[in-house]
């Protein structure tokens, strides 16, 4: 799953605005993974039909499962800490029921994004 947002709120001019943010992206990357799958389950038909087909012919017991925030101007030295609060948003449950590795929750900028093919 990948979120990206142009900017950020600065955590030390404006904690709260960050944390409101910081919750609607989590928000965001944990409810559009619960409704994906519940589309490719037939569960929800508006989202199976949006689905595209190598989605649906994936499996998805295999499938190692990524959340990725991209936020383009974000300076390099800022990442790590981006990404251990948004980290710290999924419970360890929803990590373990998922089986995602917190190694595979991260934040980028634009420069580590395209690297990772990602964005242009």
């Amino acid at each position: 799953m990948l979120e990206a947002k142009t900017t950020i709120a600065n955590e030390r001019k404006s904690k709260e605005a960050f944390d409101a943010q910081l919750q609607a992206i989590y928000e965001k990357l944990y409810n559009s993974l619960q409704l994906s799958v519940l589309g490719l389950a037939g569960r929800y038909q508006p989202i199976n039909k949006e689905l595209p087909a190598e989605f649906k012919s994936s499996d998805w017991s295999g499938l190692t499962i990524q959340l990725v925030l991209v936020i383009p101007g974000v300076p390099p030295m800022f990442l790590p800490g981006l990404t251990d609060k948004l980290r710290k948003k999924f419970s360890p449950w929803f990590l373990k029921v998922w089986n995602i590795k917190e190694a595979n929750i991260q934040v980028l900028n634009r420069d580590i994004a395209q690297r990772k093919a990602l964005c242009q």
